[in-house]
């Protein structure tokens, strides 16, 4: 099953190299079977630990990456996922009736 995203794989590790990206995986979401040209791209980008961005920098590329992909793409860092994830764990581990 082909998907249509157009990621130049050199002008992405160019991009990476720049940003200090150690990985910028896609979510899976592509994989589904209503993906279509009309669906974001949703990436999870893992910075070298020297050069976590601010806020400006993560939505400038974000609008880098779109303008490479020509669509919308939702960058999320690491770093936020992660914590993400603990605070609905621990939340879960607080409340376990919700």
């Amino acid at each position: 099953m082909a998907k249509n995203i157009n990621l130049p794989y050199e002008q992405i590790t160019e991009y990476c190299q720049v940003n200090q990206i150690l990985r910028l995986p896609i979510f899976a979401l592509i994989l589904k079977d209503d993906f279509n040209e009309d669906c974001d791209i949703e990436i999870l980008v893992t910075f070298d630990e020297s050069a976590i961005p601010g806020l400006l920098r993560l939505r400038r590329m974000r609008w880098d990456l779109q303008n490479i992909e020509g669509r919308k793409v939702e960058l999320i860092s690491r770093w936020e996922f992660d914590n993400s994830r603990k605070f609905i764990r621990g939340k879960r581990k607080l409340n376990p009736s919700d």
